[in-house]
């Protein structure tokens, strides 16, 4: 979180937290609402995955694999957009979760950066994509079980490799979208995503758009190198005892 914190200061342009402890605004939200959000996105995801394979395919087809990624991607969009338009303004405020949702005067404003939270969530189907290339990549260094199921060190490294590569991509739509809910934070009226892309760049170019990209790939790596890999154990083992 500390350092989501300081990413989202050098995304909205607002100089640096001023103690330590500022640099956990925020926090509250995210670790209530965080499994929640990943399990209805890995939720969806599977099921998608599954009813858009053909019958009897092993493995899935790398298409169904970024269809999926991103249907799950786009069905959380409405509720990670507030969220994450609430996590905003507490990083940069330092206010409470009950002082910031009482603050928010409309929907426009609690939706600020709705278009580039959906274009961003729906980039996790190239994330999906990503994952299982570098999994069958990885094929060829490592052995399988007799499942065909990758070690789990393998399936790490996919997994983190798999989210630095979607970052990578998207992370000038992600500073956009920062960019507009650091601008409702304010008070002021949300920004139009072409209008803040222009604001950005006029203030430093496509640098710009990558303020704090370093502090998300030291993130971005070892958390999907744990969600996704856990997600393949926890599932199978699930699925045998229910």
């Amino acid at each position: 979180h500390p350092l989501d914190t300081l990413k989202v200061y050098a995304q909205a342009g607002r100089g640096s937290p001023s103690s330590l402890r500022s640099l956990f605004r925020g926090i509250g939200m995210p670790l209530v609402t965080a499994g929640a959000v990943q399990s209805a996105n890995l939720g969806v995801y599977e099921n998608a995955r599954r009813a858009l394979t053909p019958q009897d395919v092993e493995p899935a087809p790398l298409w169904t694999h970024a269809a999926a990624g991103a249907i799950g991607g786009l069905t959380i969009t409405f509720v990670t957009t507030p969220l994450c338009r609430i996590k905003v303004q507490q990083q940069l405020s330092g206010a409470s979760a009950v002082a910031t949702v009482q603050s928010i005067g409309s929907w426009r404003s609690l939706y600020a950066g709705f278009s580039m939270s959906s274009l961003f969530e729906a980039s996790r189907g190239l994330y999906m994509f990503s994952y299982c290339v570098i999994k069958r990549r990885l094929e060829v260094y490592c052995d399988a079980n007799s499942d065909g199921v990758l070690p789990l060190w393998a399936r790490t490294v996919a997994g983190a490799s798999a989210n630095v590569v979607t970052w990578g991509v998207m992370y000038p739509v992600e500073s956009i979208r920062t960019f507009q809910q650091a601008e409702a934070a304010a008070g002021k009226t949300p920004l139009d995503a072409h209008t803040c892309l222009r604001q950005m760049l006029a203030e430093g170019g496509v640098r710009r758009l990558y303020r704090g990209y370093l502090l998300t790939i030291v993130r971005a790596g070892p958390v999907a190198g744990v969600i996704l890999p856990c997600f393949e154990v926890v599932l199978p083992w699930l699925e045998k005892r229910l």
